[in-house]
């Protein structure tokens, strides 16, 4: 016997003596010791009769499975960001059409200060433009004839102006 064999032999009979009680047949035991496993959970298969059954794993399902839950639950993700996405979009063109009039507006004749909360009437006369705090119904029809109604516009805290009411066919110059 080599040192490996002996040493293996002593943990065994130590094995013995200490579960002696347990083990009645110290020689059936012995012969029997090889077919025992040691680490019975690294086995790729059931190690005795009371073991559970271990089946073979369908690599081929569970990749499928996994790949379909995963691909939906990206899809979803992405639409929800394809939505996110154009919502920004519409944001931003709103943000530019509301600098677009604001251009428009602080380069119109006005003969008054502008007050933060208060709305205006935009009018287009002579290829330029004109603000006011009159209506079309204020002015009247003879001056309306030389002037077009544009839009009633609001001053927002900003110094920025929103659209209150659209005039007649009024679109935002490039």
């Amino acid at each position: 016997m080599n040192k490996k064999d002996k040493s293996k032999e002593n943990t065994v009979e130590d094995s013995l003596e200490q579960n002696s009680h347990i083990i009645k047949d110290k020689k059936a035991f012995l012969d029997n010791f090889d077919l025992i496993i040691q680490n019975p959970s690294s086995t790729p298969y059931a190690h005795s009769r009371g073991s559970a059954p271990i089946k073979a794993v369908d690599r081929k399902h569970i990749a499928k499975r996994g790949i379909e839950a995963m691909s939906e639950q990206i899809d979803i993700q992405m639409n929800q960001i394809l939505e996110q996405m154009k919502l920004l979009a519409d944001q931003v063109e709103s943000l530019k059409n509301k600098k677009k009039l604001s251009f428009i507006i602080y380069g119109a004749q006005m003969n008054f200060k502008p007050i933060v909360g208060e709305s205006y009437y935009l009018y287009e006369q002579d290829d330029d433009y004109l603000l006011s705090i009159l209506s079309p119904e204020d002015w009247g029809e003879k001056w309306m004839e030389t002037r077009r109604y544009i839009v009633k516009v609001y001053l927002s805290g900003d110094y920025s102006w929103e659209i209150l009411e659209q005039g007649n066919e009024f679109i935002l110059p490039e």
